[in-house]
């Protein structure tokens, strides 16, 4: 009666054993939430613009364009997540702290303007 089975795991894996562990897993759960929400993003973005009549068909050669928008949402997702991308200091370079406040000033009256 003592006897314990010991079930397959079926792929699953163990449970994390030390906080060095979680603090690496929930780093990578971040890392693929960012990817996949700035991908997701990017569609529903670009389907919304062409639905409000601007053409982003590959006739117009926008492949690089796109992509940097992705990348831009990814980039900004994983600052967010104190995760570090590329384009993060190619932004510090070219963006000024100036526009930057201007842009977060206006964020923040938006995410606190009364809706009707």
């Amino acid at each position: 009666m003592g006897d314990v089975i010991q079930f397959p795991l079926n792929g699953k894996q163990k449970f994390v054993e030390n906080e060095q562990e979680r603090l690496a897993n929930v780093k990578k759960y971040q890392a693929e939430l960012c990817l996949n929400s700035s991908i997701e993003l990017t569609y529903q973005l670009f389907e919304e613009i062409q639905a409000r009549g601007i053409d982003l068909s590959h006739k117009k050669d926008l492949d690089k364009e796109m992509l940097m928008v992705c990348e831009s949402i990814k980039s900004c997702l994983m600052k967010a997540s104190d995760i570090n991308h590329p384009l993060q200091k190619f932004t510090n370079q070219i963006i000024n702290n100036e526009d930057s406040n201007i842009f977060i000033n206006h964020w923040k009256d938006y995410l606190n303007r009364t809706v009707d």
